[in-house]
Parts: structure tokens; sequence; C-alpha cells
């Protein structure tokens, strides 16, 4: 059976990981893995620096390592890893800029797929989950300046290249409106 690479893109919190997860139990019994491109970034922040993975020190982190190194290092260091994958299904989450997509059009058969959802929705989402430190207690105001950060701008031109864009746009835990779009328009292609 061949490998399969799927590239996710989205702004934050539009639903990435919730659509590897979907990916990943619709696509059973074939193995899948996920590899997030600020995977590095994390063990940095967290491991060796032993600051908090907040979005602010991940943005301002991946912006001085992509100075340095190249505008596509956090993704050169995915497709790495992502060849080395025994899985059936690869899923590389968090394609963020053009040169990202260029670099991983080489793999074969590479997806990449789009998740869309409203900025209100993905500032509700980040409230609730309170997944980084300070992110519950986020204004609106601060959520929509790092909405536009630098290494966001790009998002949506990277959108117009998606083989496919899903919808995220419901504000409940029903995830049937992925699973419909995931079956329909990602599975085929596996």
């Amino acid at each position: 059976m061949a490998k399969h690479y799927i590239g996710l893109s989205g702004r934050n919190r539009s639903g990435k990981d919730t659509v590897a997860h979907v990916i990943t139990q619709l696509a059973e019994p074939r193995r899948t893995d996920m590899i997030r491109t600020s995977d590095s970034l994390n063990v940095i922040l967290s491991e060796y620096l032993k600051i908090p993975m907040s979005r602010e020190n991940q943005q301002a982190l991946s912006t001085g390592i992509r100075t340095e190194f190249g505008q596509d290092i956090m993704v050169r260091g995915a497709k790495r890893r992502a060849c080395a994958s025994i899985a059936d299904i690869v899923i590389i989450n968090g394609i963020r800029l053009l040169g990202d997509v260029a670099l991983l059009s080489s793999l074969p058969g590479f997806l990449l797929v789009c998740v869309d959802a409203p900025a209100k929705v993905r500032y509700q989402r980040m409230v609730k989950a309170n997944e980084r430190p300070g992110d519950a207690l986020k204004t609106w105001d601060q959520f929509l300046a790092e909405d536009s950060q630098e290494c966001e701008q790009s998002l949506d031109k990277v959108a117009e290249h998606a083989h496919v864009v899903l919808d995220n746009s419901r504000e409940n835990n029903n995830h049937s409106h992925l699973i419909r779009q995931v079956t329909e328009y990602i599975l085929p292609r596996l």
C-alpha cells in the first residue's frame, strides 16, 4: 500500500488537530502519524529554555529561527520526520507558507487540506480550551493582533493552493460535519 501525506493548514484554533483525529479514526485500520511543524519549537521552549509554550513565544522563536536558517526550516524538519515515519498516512500539521507547500508537494500523493473557521468561533474555542498559558484571559483585540502576525498572514495564500478546504465553522463539539467532509473529500484520495 502506498504511503500518503496530508498537509494541514489553517489559522489558530480552526480545528486542524480535530481534522487530524477524524482522519485517523476514519482511516483505520491504516496506521497514521501526525507531525506538527511546531514540534521543534515546543521542545526548545519547554525542555531547553524552560519558558511557556505560549503563542507569542512560539511566534517569536519561529520568526527568529526562520530568519536565521531559512523560511522553510520548520517544514524541512517535519518533512524529514514524515519520510522516516512507518505510518501509511502521515499528517503534517501546521503548513503556513507557500514555500512549505512547494517543498511538501514533492512527496508522492501529497494532499493539502485547509481547515477554515470564522475568527469569532476560533476565539471562543481558544478561550474555552485554554490550551496555552494565558489563553483564557486573552481579549478579542489580543486574539486579533496575534491573528495578524507575520506567520499568520500567508495562510490565505496557502489556502488558495489547497486541494480541499474544510468548513469547521460549527461552534459545538459535534464533529459530524467534519466526518462527512473528510469522508467525501479526503478518504477517496487515500
